[in-house]
């Protein structure tokens, strides 16, 4: 029996097992969305499915546009079934392969991160190790535009006028460089020259170098912070997003120790190194004030979710930035109130209220900040660890009423852009994405136990919070592309889109499949609704395009994501709907094979 047995043939595997079964050689019992041994074992349950075309009528070919990535019933993105998949994350990072296994951070699930050396090596690199040098002056100028054209407004820490006539003065090699070497690497994607954007990443490797050693013994701490902001974002274009967590923990610290982070405190904690290499410049103190609230929007942005903050903000004593259009300027500005940050964010918004009220200068970027830190705090409160949403009810009421307090502090010209100044259009979408954020990640609730989706509960009551925010933000892309798609060069935006792009997707997949509105009689109704979401659907189909274009690898990891969203029937739409929003996110890190 036992010899017959032996050479009976293999059994064919079945379809109805789930991935984590299927890996571990477990039993699985096929049950939807959820096996038994997946709820057991607490994992998310995954089945191996093909990329086919969703049930979207634009994509079937009713709209021309889709049908460059979408034809035959095949999806054409960068996703190579053979290789694992590199997720999109946010805001979350890449924690350091050599602290994965020890859990120091508190990570439950570390597997949702990229490896940024699979980045590194699908990024080009430089043929031998001989040494690379600045460009010529007359390139090393193309690329220093470049960034102040198409860069500054997300990474604004250069007084345009005092660098450029540092650089007249004491040429290339009177100046720091490890910062030109981070202009030119963070310009040199955007290059109309091809062999100049060859040289982006030996341009970015020298800089991520020479930065290294810059903070260890700054000689320069103002250039040195300033270039590691530059480093950071660029490392985000590269997604390697464990160079750019530990490079805002090293900046930081700089900071902290060289009195930075103390700047508008009491002189007398300044270190004198600080005031000498600063002075009276006013213009230095706030490309000073500037690179550490960079810092601070990487920290909060990119460690939200699951890492603790590198930031303690009980450090931070620096004024909020100052107006661009006054920034810019060769005078120092005499009759503007600055306002001062504290680590509270009821007293930080009762600050910019009374200047309001008082018709002073507040300016785009100031709620900018206002907004990270709110996220920041979202984060850490909610998902840092494990939040009880039966007994924490009250911190969910000060979080939405802190979000409701400063959605009203913003005046209408930050939201707006029918009454925005065109030169702030950028910002005012990056500005709406992240209030988009805070709303999605405050209220995507998921169901408790013995709640579901056909009867009320805390997450249907506040699932159409997130549906509004998401569509407004469509809407005010939708009017921003009316002039511009120059929103696409932010490499923080891509990530804040992709939240509220996948809250749209879900809401449409669920409710196109949902026959109470029919039944009810208001089919006319629903049918608009349909269309209106499906409109915005297409049209963050081709924004997520142009990231694809504009920001590399990142761009690619959020226009990937979003198509594979579009993949999902609807178990698996409402699985995600009444799911964490951890889970909702960590989905990309498993991609069907």
């Amino acid at each position: 029996m036992r010899k017959q047995k032996d050479m009976m043939p293999p059994l064919a595997k079945s379809e109805n097992v789930c991935t984590g079964c299927r890996s571990r050689k477990k039993k699985c019992d096929g049950k939807r969305p959820c096996c038994s041994s997946c709820l057991r074992r607490g994992e998310i349950c995954l089945y191996s499915i093909s990329l086919v075309a969703p049930a979207w009528s634009f994509l079937g070919g009713s709209n021309p546009g889709f049908n460059l990535d979408f034809e035959n019933g095949q999806i054409s993105t960068n996703i190579e079934p053979q290789h694992p998949l590199t997720p999109i994350q946010f805001p979350v990072i890449e924690t350091p392969s050599e602290y994965t296994g020890s859990g120091i951070f508190g990570i439950t699930n570390p597997s949702a991160f990229g490896h940024s050396e699979t980045a590194r090596e699908q990024a080009p690199s430089s043929p031998s190790r001989q040494p690379i040098s600045l460009p010529p002056p007359s390139v090393l100028r193309e690329l220093i535009d470049i960034f102040f054209e198409r860069i500054y407004d997300y990474i604004p820490i250069l007084h345009k006028r005092r660098f450029l006539a540092e650089l007249n003065d004491k040429g290339p090699e009177g100046c720091s460089q490890v910062l030109l070497f981070a202009i030119c690497a963070v310009s040199a994607g955007r290059h109309a020259n091809p062999g100049i954007r060859e040289l982006q990443r030996s341009w970015y490797d020298v800089a991520r170098e020479e930065l290294s050693k810059s903070l260890h013994s700054p000689e320069n701490v103002l250039a040195t912070l300033q270039a590691a902001v530059i480093v950071i974002y660029q490392a985000i274009i590269f997604t390697e997003y464990s160079t750019s967590w530990l490079l805002v923990g090293d900046a930081w610290r700089i900071a902290v120790v060289t009195g930075c982070a103390r700047l508008d405190g009491n002189l007398r904690s300044t270190p004198l190194k600080l005031r000498l290499e600063v002075g009276n410049s006013w213009m230095q103190k706030e490309e000073c004030r500037r690179a550490l609230w960079m810092l601070f929007i990487f920290d909060r942005g990119l460690c939200s979710l699951d890492l603790a903050l590198v930031i303690d903000d009980q450090q931070l004593n620096i004024n909020l930035p100052m107006a661009d259009d006054i920034f810019s300027s060769e005078d120092e500005p005499t009759d503007i109130e600055p306002i001062g940050y504290t680590p509270s964010i009821d007293k930080l918004m009762d600050a910019i209220e009374k200047e309001v009220r008082l018709g002073n200068n507040t300016n785009i970027r100031q709620f900018i900040v206002a907004a990270y830190m709110l996220l920041g705090r979202i984060g850490s409160e909610i998902y840092q660890n494990e939040f009880d949403y039966t007994k924490g009810t009250s911190v969910l009421d000060s979080l939405s009423a802190s979000l409701i307090r400063l959605r009203l502090l913003i005046p209408r010209e930050a939201t707006d852009l029918s009454f925005a100044d065109p030169r702030d259009f950028k910002l005012v979408i990056w500005l709406n994405a992240i209030m988009t954020a805070n709303t999605v990640f405050l209220h995507h609730q998921p169901l408790l136990d013995k709640e579901s989706l056909d009867e009320p509960s805390g997450m249907s009551k506040n699932w159409p919070h997130c549906v509004a925010a998401s569509r407004n933000l469509v809407a005010g892309l939708r009017d921003m592309c009316r002039s511009s798609t120059d929103f696409a060069d932010n490499a923080f935006l891509a990530s804040l889109v992709y939240a509220g792009s996948r809250i749209l997707v879900i809401e449409y997949i669920v409710s196109s499949n949902d026959t109470t509105s029919r039944q009810s009689g208001n089919s006319s109704i629903a049918s608009s609704k349909y269309q209106n979401l499906k409109a915005d659907i297409d049209l963050l189909y081709h924004i997520f395009r142009h990231f694809k274009v504009s920001l590399g690898r990142s761009g690619e990891q959020c226009y990937d994501a979003f198509v594979h969203s579009m993949t999902m029937d609807e178990e698996r739409s409402r699985a995600a709907k009444a799911g964490s929003l951890l889970d909702m996110l960590r989905i990309c890190d498993r991609w069907p094979s």
